[in-house]
């Protein structure tokens, strides 16, 4: 998937979800992160993918992207996109996260 951020992309999550970006990141819920993939998803061309979408469509969308990927890799990806367009401090490690979590399944699974 391709994520990015501008100031408006963030300006207009926090505007709709009502949190800075810090909240709605430690927060996280599925509609918070709903908002932040409307509007940082991008297009081969750097356009919106998600931005005009009708809520049916956006949703649909979700379901399957949760469905190949689950929601907390999206959640990493979308927090990894948001440190590296710099609304979120550089020194979050996604990646060492990302092995955690990876980790925890792994022990799940055996």
């Amino acid at each position: 998937m391709n994520i990015q951020f501008r100031a408006r992309d963030v300006a207009k999550a926090e505007k709709v979800l009502n949190m800075s970006i810090e909240n709605i990141v430690a927060d996280m819920k599925t509609t918070s992160l709903i908002e932040l993939l409307r509007v940082g998803m991008v297009n081969e061309n750097g356009g919106k993918l998600l931005i005009d979408k009708s809520d049916d469509e956006l949703f649909d969308f979700v379901d399957q992207v949760f469905r190949e990927q689950g929601k907390v890799e999206i959640m990493l990806q979308v927090i990894e996109a948001l440190v590296d367009s710099g609304f979120l401090p550089r020194e979050l490690k996604v990646a060492k996260f990302r092995e955690k979590v990876q980790a925890a399944a792994n022990t799940l699974a055996e």
